[in-house]
């Protein structure tokens, strides 16, 4: 059976990792998990961007031996990507690469188009590398393109799209699991691309966090109501108790809702399945699997939800 084990303060949600007895830490919002030095130059001459991959420091290593490899896409183009040589963990925090990469570009398109990279790790015996990191720096900003010139870049990295794209209705969430204590813990964030009729129309809204046993739920819990914002930001988590061997079986459905009147429901705006690929796909089953393989620590997501389908799809 899984029980509930309440709500804690949100002013003590300010941890980024989980021990076994307690969750406390120094903000809700998510601190950088390490450091990308590269360097970047736009050949006017060529119409040629080019972005010299440095070193990757002070970031968690996910395990001795695992292979790194860094993925960089030029926005809005979200379809073409370049990705770097592999390198191989060790016990050193700093990932030596040295790489060159290409991107060919109209200098008319500079002030328009951002860098996007993501980290990736095949960790020991796995088949597939999983994303852990993501960085973003938009190549019109602090005049970062100089004339024919090489400028140093040192950007933060992120276990979640710290940056989300445009369009659709995203709510950031974390999610972690504590096996030791049989506590899976759901915390939400922001919400973004709330849509209304009137432009000037200011909406309350709430979430619901559902937590589901093969797809029926056990039980249910709402954060407090946002007032008057297109824009909410709830900061509230959610703790449940869920034994071990009810992993496989477990999932759980966030929703977001408009607050009505006394007399009526919550209009639904839309939902996320987080859980197993036996329940949910795209960003709820990644958020499930990162944070099941890598118990107690937290894993952030935006995830663009979805009118009344069981599934989200990621970004």
């Amino acid at each position: 059976m899984i029980t509930e084990l309440g709500e804690l303060n949100p002013s003590l949600y300010r941890s980024v990792s989980l021990d076994s007895t307690d969750f406390s830490g120094c903000s809700t919002d998510e601190p950088p998990s390490g450091k990308i030095f590269m360097k970047v130059k736009y050949c006017y001459e060529s119409e040629t961007l080019q972005v010299i991959l440095s070193k990757i420091k002070h970031f968690r290593i996910p395990r001795p031996s695992s292979k790194v490899t860094v993925r960089l896409r030029l926005l809005p183009d979200t379809r073409r990507s370049l990705i770097s040589k592999q390198i191989t963990t060790t016990d050193e925090t700093t990932l030596v690469f040295n790489y060159n990469f290409l991107f060919h570009m109209n200098k008319a398109e500079i002030d328009n188009r951002t860098i996007s990279g993501e980290v990736e790790v095949q960790r020991p015996k796995a088949k597939t590398s999983e994303t852990l990191y993501w960085f973003q720096k938009p190549l019109g900003e602090d005049e970062l393109i100089a004339r024919d010139s090489m400028t140093s870049v040192r950007l933060d990295l992120y276990t979640s799209k710290h940056i989300p794209l445009p369009g659709g209705l995203k709510l950031r969430t974390s999610l972690s699991y504590n096996p030791d204590h049989a506590r899976l813990t759901v915390a939400v964030f922001q919400c973004q691309g709330i849509e209304v009729e009137d432009p000037k129309e200011q909406i309350d809204t709430y979430v619901k966090v559902m937590l589901n046993e093969n797809m029926k739920v056990v039980k249910t819990k709402k954060s407090e109501v946002s007032k008057k914002s297109n824009s909410p930001s709830f900061d509230q988590r959610f703790e449940f108790k869920v034994e071990n061997e009810q992993i496989p079986i477990t999932s759980v459905t966030v929703q977001l809702k408009q607050n009505k009147k006394m007399s009526q429901k919550g209009k639904m705006l839309g939902q996320v399945v987080i859980g197993s690929k036996m329940f949910a796909r795209g960003s709820g089953l990644n958020q499930w699997d990162r944070a099941i393989n890598n118990p107690k620590e937290l894993v952030f997501i935006w995830h663009t939800l979805t009118p009344g389908c069981s599934h989200s799809s990621s970004i």
